[in-house]
């Protein structure tokens, strides 16, 4: 089973990345598959390129931005 993780995004710069290690944390010792989706409302702060940037590097990891 996969697990799909969507979390709601705006303006949420300083938090994108402990949110992510929290989830990988979470899941590391479970052997379970997931994903995190992050959902972004139009963020102003640079949340998106941070998330963009997680997500090169970690496939599980997948950005949407709302228009």
């Amino acid at each position: 089973m996969r697990y799909s993780l969507v979390v709601p995004v705006y303006n949420n710069l300083t938090t994108i990345e402990p949110t992510c290690e929290m989830i990988r944390s979470a899941f590391a010792d479970s052997g379970q598959d997931y994903e995190i989706l992050f959902v972004d409302d139009n963020s102003l702060d640079g949340s998106g390129e941070a998330i963009n940037a997680i997500s090169r590097n970690d496939n599980r990891v997948r950005y949407f931005r709302l228009d």
